[in-house]
């Protein structure tokens, strides 16, 4: 195997819920100019989701890269196969 580590906790996660947390506040009445709120409002809704979805297109390719490291490879050589107990006539 790789031996690839992935954290439990991204920094992709850490923004979405920087991000929700900000958003809670500007619901509940946070006392900011309108053009500040607009602009977290737009990070909130933009960038969190395309974090995330970045965060988990990673996740998959290492989770690919790990599985495709772990599974054993046969090679035929002149018909006959690496594992003998796989194909092939005895």
């Amino acid at each position: 195997m790789l031996g690839l580590k992935t954290p439990d906790i991204t920094p992709a996660q850490v923004v979405a819920v920087v991000g929700a947390i900000l958003g809670v506040l500007l619901a509940a009445g946070l006392d900011i100019s309108d053009d500040l709120r607009d602009a977290i409002i737009l990070l909130v809704t933009v960038l969190a989701p395309t974090v995330i979805g970045g965060d988990a297109v990673i996740r998959n390719g290492r989770a690919k890269a790990a599985a495709a490291a772990a599974a054993p490879v046969n090679v035929e050589i002149d018909g006959i196969p690496s594992d003998p107990h796989e194909g092939g006539t005895s």
